[in-house]
């Protein structure tokens, strides 16, 4: 073996290191004098991982020239925007094959090119020279900084012979193999490079003998503790994580080898050489407590000095207070030790909840059957973004599936707070990787966030999608998924009730939109209502393939990735207005199920007659205009929600029914029909919207009796309000038809009932008011006689209610309010 130098795998190419340096500087003299480069042009050089691309690079900076390499399977577009962007001077091919792309590219810049091809075979015969011992195979490219300086320059500075792949790149195929046969010391790469060679290694290992390792380097991202223990018990030899980026021209900090120091798992080491390191706070001020975490900065001599062809802004922000701000987050341990926690234009928001990306990737390796996962965020109408995350499995141990999707969830609830548990895992075969080995976490949320296809199907059944239509089993666990992301746990058998695990409303909108989401189907907030149990759900999907039009999604979706970037919004100010959704109904209303379902409200409410404490004098208009005040405590309120999830129902139709008995027997009312505010998102691209469009919805409870059973009522309240659901019909008209059908007698706007989930104003939502709407509008509607609003807070429920004194005493609403406390006490007993 040819030590101090570059050979090629198959042993076709040997260089030792002076020779190296004799062809760079005959290359640098022929580059200044007849191609005219100076000092601080750019020679932009394409190439795989080869000799002659070690001889240019440095025959380029013994020129002082800027060495800009790229990769040779860039395309004619990249390539232009490469050459551009970096005000290269000349274009370098080192291939014998003239790659046209780059030619064409050049050409139409007017950059001249040079193909340059090292005559290697003067030196296959020269002897070996005695060096230092350690040698590397190169598994990183070089047109990446890992690959140029740790792969490459480090090497060949420090004496040792560097092996390059036969084929220009890292193939997982060949690296044991090549590695074995010219007895590697070392080798440095990405964990995605780490992450399959042990997907090779029980078989690797076992066909070649161990080469003479002293150490593995990982770099250039992330690598989990978990795959560090694994590397280190598979190949027997120490795992030393780095931390580099090109900005410092490569390494920053590392973890020591054991006889120089400790290594800690999840930690990338110390600051090396005359790179200083310190963690910033919000203010760019240094932190010097250790385990506080910030924004890391770094200072030294190997720093640059400013980004090139850039703005002036962009390098002078990057330089705030004359450290170089990296754009991660982490902190410094007791001892010095950089722990990283990820990008902070990655962390996702969950609430106000900063989470870690890179603490829920671990967690997730941690796991026996996770092979490779990259979290991310995802919007949320309620939280803002929440978790979610895509995992290859070890094929060998098991296959895709539910289970495994559930298991994993479960596995992590008991490692990780309920906010960082993704909601929803995404299993793939494969995760996009850039060319250099790195997952592009901004890409993959974008992928998911944009609704691909393949995406939304992959993520659900494991593999690619086969067309629009989805399979029973693909379906099912499509629900599975939904259920598990929204409720946090996976329904407990085909027939159970989505609200008997404590589902609300809010969660059966959320659920119906993820679910929608995924399978391409229209779902509105109702779904869960009338489709309760996942088999029931699945039939029901089974029936229609409608899509869902991306309206107000896609447009949020845009408008959020231009805020986290702090960019202005580029929506309009009013993405939707009244004129649209008119439009929509105007069309909905010709349609044979919406005249369908306007016949269901003429029977569900024949024969309905307005009570006469609750008829007004004739030409009176009325208008709710006193208020009560109340509170229920939480511990009641905690009881009722049991209660509810136990009948399969809500805390809504639980407050309903106690509503509905507490007012009819103090007006000694047999039958009555109340309102309800609805949340307006049936037109479809609404069901992810949170808004003030809202619709009514009536339902209808009879022989109300003195000692009315309690179960009774709920379940007319529960049947009722799901029926209202199933059949909707614009809540207005219902109103009109009935009053014109009855000739004035049946008016049922005279009592309505609003619900209102609070507990999530703490959300930001940027300019937008998240008071509650009773602080901002008064909810009196002319026509109403009284007006019930139940508010959830974190404290219990804030209850008003709104009547006109023309037709209720204060003695007539202070029994109603008795009876509704006396009611809820004895229903949360």
């Amino acid at each position: 073996m040819q030590r101090g130098g570059l050979s090629s795998a198959d042993g076709q190419v040997i260089i030792p290191s002076a020779q190296i340096v004799k062809l760079a500087a005959t290359l640098a003299n022929y580059l200044s004098s007849t191609c005219g480069i100076n000092p601080a042009d750019t020679v932009t050089i394409v190439s795989s991982n080869s000799p002659d691309m070690a001889v240019v690079f440095l025959a380029s900076t013994f020129c002082r020239a800027v060495a800009a390499p790229i990769s040779k399977s860039v395309r004619e577009e990249g390539c232009s925007a490469a050459l551009s962007e970096a005000g290269t001077k000349l274009l370098i091919l080192l291939s014998k094959d003239n790659e046209a792309f780059a030619v064409s590219a050049a050409e139409k810049l007017g950059i001249p090119t040079l193909v340059v091809q090292v005559d290697t075979e003067l030196h296959l015969n020269i002897c070996h020279q005695e060096g230092p011992e350690d040698v590397s195979l190169l598994a990183m490219p070089l047109f990446h900084i890992h690959g140029i300086v740790a792969g490459l320059l480090a090497p060949l500075a420090a004496g040792s012979h560097v092996v390059l792949p036969v084929e220009g790149q890292f193939h997982a195929e060949t690296f044991w193999r090549d590695a074995c046969q010219h007895k590697i010391t070392w080798f440095t790469a990405v964990p995605t490079i780490h992450q399959l060679l042990l997907a090779r290694s029980h078989t690797d290992i076992l066909q070649y003998p161990r080469p003479p390792l002293r150490f593995i380097r990982s770099c250039s991202s992330a690598l989990a503790p978990a795959l560090l223990s694994r590397l280190e018990s598979t190949y027997n030899v120490p795992v030393l994580e780095a931390y580099a980026m090109t900005e410092a021209s490569h390494q920053m900090c590392s973890n020591p080898l054991p006889a120089n120091g400790k290594r800690k798992p999840g930690s990338v080491g110390m600051a090396q050489g005359s790179i200083a390191v310190i963690i910033l706070d919000e203010q760019n001020k240094p932190m010097s407590r250790p385990n506080a975490a910030g924004e890391v900065a770094i200072r030294g001599p190997s720093i640059m000095s400013g980004y090139v062809n850039c703005k002036e802004e962009a390098s002078e922000e990057a330089f705030q207070g004359g450290w170089f701000h990296t754009g991660d987050q982490g902190f410094l341990d007791e001892e010095g030790y950089l722990i990283l926690t990820g990008r902070i234009k990655e962390l996702i928001n969950v609430a106000g909840e900063k989470v870690s990306p890179l603490e829920v990737d671990h967690a997730l390796l941690s796991h026996k059957d996770v092979a490779e996962a990259v979290a991310f965020a995802s919007p949320d109408e309620l939280l803002g973004e929440v978790v979610e995350a895509v995992v290859v499995l070890h094929r060998r141990n098991c296959e895709p599936g539910h289970d495994q999707a559930a298991g994993i969830c479960s596995f992590l609830a008991s490692r990780l707070t309920k906010e960082k548990v993704p909601r929803l895992i995404h299993i793939e075969d494969a995760i996009p990787k850039s060319a250099t080995g790195k997952v592009q976490r901004r890409n993959i949320a974008q992928q998911y966030a944009n609704g691909d296809p393949a995406a939304k199907e992959a993520s659900a059944t494991g593999g690619s999608a086969a067309g629009s239509s989805h399979s029973r089993e693909g379906l099912q666990e499509m629900v599975h998924q939904a259920w598990q992301s929204v409720l946090g746990a996976p329904p407990r058998n085909d027939t159970d009730s989505f609200f008997s695990q404590g589902a609300s409303s809010m969660n059966a909108i959320a659920f119906a939109s993820k679910l929608g989401r995924t399978t391409g189907r229209s779902l509105t907030g109702e779904f869960a209502f009338v489709h309760p149990s996942t088999s029931s759900m699945v039939e029901a999907l089974i029936q229609g393939d409608a899509s869902l039009p991306p309206i107000l999604p896609g447009s949020i979706t845009s408008d959020q990735k231009s805020r986290a970037q702090q960019q202005p919004s580029r929506l309009p100010k009013l993405i939707l207005q009244e004129a649209d959704y008119s439009a929509w109904e105007h069309t909905q209303l010709a349609t044979e199920a919406l005249q369908s379902n306007r016949a269901f409200w003429a029977q569900e409410l024949e024969g309905y007659r307005t009570p006469q404490q609750l008829q007004a004098a004739e030409d009176k208009q009325l208008v709710p205009s006193s208020l009560v005040n109340f509170h229920v405590n939480a511990a009641t309120v905690d009881a009722l929600t049991r209660k509810a999830a136990g009948c399969g129902a809500t805390l809504f139709m639980m407050l309903a029914a106690a509503f509905a008995e507490a007012f009819s027997q103090s007006l000694s009312l047999r039958d009555l029909v109340f309102l309800r505010t609805s949340s307006l998102r049936r037109m479809p691209g609404l069901q992810d919207c949170v808004g003030c469009l809202v619709d009514t919805v009536p339902f209808r409870v009879t022989s109300l009796q003195s000692s009315p059973n309690q179960q009774s009522i709920l379940q007319q309240v529960q049947k009722s309000t799901q029926q209202s659901l199933k059949h909707w019909y614009p809540g207005r008209l219902v109103v009109k038809d009935l009053l014109e059908a009855s000739n004035g007698l049946a008016q049922i706007d005279r009592v309505a009932i609003n619900f209102q989930d609070t507990r999530s104003t703490s959300i930001a939502f940027g300019d937008l008011d998240t008071r509650s709407i009773v602080d901002v509008v008064p909810p009196g509607r002319p026509g109403a006689a009284l007006v019930a609003i139940f508010q959830q807070t974190n404290n219990g429920l804030d209850t008003a209610l709104f009547y006109d004194p023309s037709l209720f005493l204060d003695a007539d609403i202070t029994r109603i309010q008795d009876l509704f406390e006396t009611q809820l006490s004895s229903w949360a007993s």
